[in-house]
């Protein structure tokens, strides 16, 4: 929670500033293990916050924490996408949003310490194209409904 508060949620405080600070004060500590890597729960918490916040760093944040530890155990505890959405029409373009990024995720990075982290991002991309399906079948039985 002192992230968050660290972060200065305030009238004057801009997106670049707050970006300077969860990088400041969340990655470089977590990448420099400053924080506690056993302590998974500050991990996750740091990372939700990129992914709500800061959804265009989100890459960013992560190949910088990898850099530095290459823990399978920890990279599938953080948070890659915001806990909570929501859309209006099709969640389609959502889902395809979500394989892209897991798609470009798994192509930046690379090494045998990485093994893991990739096959855990293609089966998540798997996952999340069979979801895909199943939303075009419901969405469309929803539509067909209305007719």
């Amino acid at each position: 929670m002192a992230i968050i508060i660290s972060l200065g949620y305030g009238k004057n405080q801009g997106m670049a500033h707050k970006s300077k600070m969860i990088s400041a004060i969340g990655v470089r500590n977590v990448v420099e293990n400053k924080v506690d890597l056993t302590k998974s729960r500050k991990i996750k918490d740091i990372f939700d916050v990129i992914a709500t916040v800061f959804p265009g760093k989100r890459l960013e944040y992560i190949k910088e924490f990898l850099e530095k530890n290459s823990n399978f155990d920890m990279f599938t505890k953080i948070s890659l996408f915001p806990s909570s959405r929501s859309w209006s029409g099709s969640e389609v373009p959502l889902i395809e949003k979500d394989i892209e990024f897991l798609q470009k995720l798994a192509d930046e990075i690379s090494g045998v310490d990485y093994l893991e982290h990739k096959l855990y991002l293609k089966e998540w991309i798997s996952d999340k194209k069979q979801y895909k399906q199943k939303v075009l079948k419901r969405e469309y039985m929803e539509n067909f409904e209305y007719i």
